[in-house]
């Protein structure tokens, strides 16, 4: 099959929902064509597809932008090059919370006095050097990605840009309830108790003002950027990105238990997907209004294991 045959199918393959299949395709593109032109829009196709494994590290991601970045240099286009800076400063955040969790899975002996093993302290401290990098890393590539859409007045990218900022400040809102939830037994167990969680009462009960006034700040930043987003894609009439920015802060809402409002943007992305007959979206969206329904109750256990297909159709 010819690659500008399979670059076709895989992007049908994603409009209609089909991510493993169109992954394949991407994949093959991406590591064996030579061409710059395929390439990069090969890399445009991956990032958009969920990673199979929400516990595994962003690394081939990670990898695969700082490829295109480096092609769309090199062909001198900088708005794609900026979009995918975006991208690589989500994906390490995104990895954040990964090595935050690792880090409080380290074996300390005597309840947090000192490491067990010298190998732990070295791990510990490696993992807080990786949170440190990837969170400054990020900060540098959405200021550079931002300079270069508004200096070519690409709205169309800097809604996209809005989209990953947004996101970036729901995952550091996560993180930062993560984090303080694991430096105790006792927060931990009360992190799991679901009314606490439901009625937003842990903000209450277990962080200080302090710790409430930079969860708030995080969750402000975070659906402001998104509303942003949304603005901006409605201001120039992308309705399909409108529809993925509407999607996107349905998620950010929907982890901060905020359902009513949750389920009003749902329904607006909802009438937007079926307008263009998006059929990938339209199947994320159904998935959503069974989360929703269920108020967060029906949601895979990543950290015991549980994996859902995301790529199956």
């Amino acid at each position: 099959m010819l690659e500008k045959d399979k670059l076709k199918n895989a992007l049908a393959y994603i409009s209609s929902g089909k991510r493993g299949e169109a992954r394949k395709l991407l994949l093959d593109i991406y590591q064996q064509t030579s061409n710059d032109n395929f390439k990069l829009q090969s890399i445009l196709g991956l990032v958009v597809i969920p990673k199979p494994n929400p516990l595994a590290t962003n690394k081939e991601l990670i990898k695969i932008c700082e490829d295109g970045m480096s092609i769309a240099y090199k062909l001198k286009d900088y708005v794609t090059q900026a979009y995918l800076m975006a991208r690589k400063a989500g994906y390490l955040l995104d990895d954040v919370s990964i090595y935050i969790y690792r880090r409080k899975n380290i074996n300390l002996a005597l309840d947090w006095i000192d490491f067990s093993l010298e190998s732990d302290r070295d791990k510990f401290y490696e993992l807080t050097k990786n949170i440190e990098d990837n969170e400054k890393q990020a900060e540098t590539l959405f200021k550079k990605a931002t300079q270069i859409a508004e200096q070519n007045n690409r709205k169309d990218v800097k809604a996209n840009i809005l989209m990953f900022l947004g996101g970036s400040y729901g995952t550091k809102w996560l993180n930062y309830k993560m984090e303080h939830f694991l430096k105790s037994s006792k927060r931990a167990k009360f992190s799991k108790c679901y009314l606490l969680r439901r009625f937003n009462l842990d903000n209450y009960l277990i962080f200080s003002r302090k710790d409430r006034k930079k969860i708030k700040k995080y969750k402000q930043l975070c659906i402001k950027n998104l509303l942003e987003a949304i603005e901006l894609s409605n201001s120039i009439g992308d309705e399909i990105n409108e529809a993925h920015a509407l999607f996107d802060l349905v998620i950010q809402l929907k982890t901060m238990y905020s359902f009513r409002k949750a389920r009003k943007y749902l329904r607006q992305a909802k009438i937007i997907a079926k307008k263009h007959n998006n059929t990938g979206l339209l199947t994320r969206i159904n998935e959503m209004e069974k989360i929703i329904r269920a108020k967060n109750k029906d949601i895979p256990n990543y950290i015991e294991g549980e994996i859902r297909d995301l790529n199956r159709k």
